[in-house]
């Protein structure tokens, strides 16, 4: 019983990843809510499936409008902190940006010999430490995607992606505050996460840049992380 007592309340734990959620999932969550008007394609890049060693018939690079709840540094700095009114209140201080990945295979698109299988899964890849969502280009995964019908989705992890390992290093070697905006870009990185899986479950299908043939029955949504 001598290390029986509380060291840290469970709302200075868990309060704010709990509302940022929470807000995060009231605004998209909403009637008005319409994917269409916040998913902005940067780029398309589409292969002969014809050719020898081409796995991906299409891979798009795109960005989901993402309910912020950092200040000080705008979207793309990495050592911003939560803004206390916005997570008090749940009300995002704005809309940010969210950059995201799409990979369809050369097996589930119609664009194939005018064929293609049904999609079975679409798939959330993680990569790992300090990477980014490029990683979910590489071999292995393309080869499983074509052999499984897997649709890959990828997005930066904000906290813990390559464009975070500075700040990491200047919360450890100089500016140990820095590690409060690590825990906070974590956290806005379950928003844009969650973003991305609300958008997946509910609107990516119907994208008209999709390519790949729907089946009968609804597709799966799996995650696999390396990390």
């Amino acid at each position: 019983l001598l290390f029986d007592f509380p060291t840290m309340s469970e709302y200075s734990q868990l309060g704010p990843v709990r509302a940022v959620r929470d807000g995060t999932l009231q605004q998209i969550n909403d009637d008005s809510w319409d994917w269409e008007d916040h998913v902005h394609v940067n780029r398309i890049e589409d292969q002969n499936c014809n050719d020898e060693g081409v796995l991906m018939a299409r891979t798009v690079d795109a960005e989901l409008d993402v309910p912020w709840f950092l200040k000080g540094f705008g979207n793309g700095q990495r050592a911003a902190f939560l803004d206390e009114k916005a997570v008090a209140t749940k009300i995002p201080v704005t809309m940010g940006k969210a950059k995201f990945k799409v990979q369809i295979p050369c097996s589930v698109a119609q664009t194939h010999n005018g064929q293609g299988k049904s999609i079975t899964s679409v798939l959330e890849y993680g990569h790992g430490l300090f990477a980014d969502r490029g990683e979910a280009t590489d071999h292995f995964i393309r080869r499983m995607s074509q052999d499984e019908g897997f649709i890959v989705t990828s997005m930066d992890w904000r906290g813990m992606s390559r464009h975070d390992l500075l700040v990491v290093i200047r919360a450890l070697v100089a500016q140990p505050r820095l590690i409060q905006a690590v825990r906070d870009n974590l956290i806005q990185g379950f928003a844009c996460k969650l973003a991305l899986q609300h958008f997946s479950r509910t609107s990516l299908m119907n994208m008209n840049w999709m390519t790949a043939k729907k089946g009968i029955n609804e597709p799966s949504y799996t995650y696999y992380g390396i990390s």
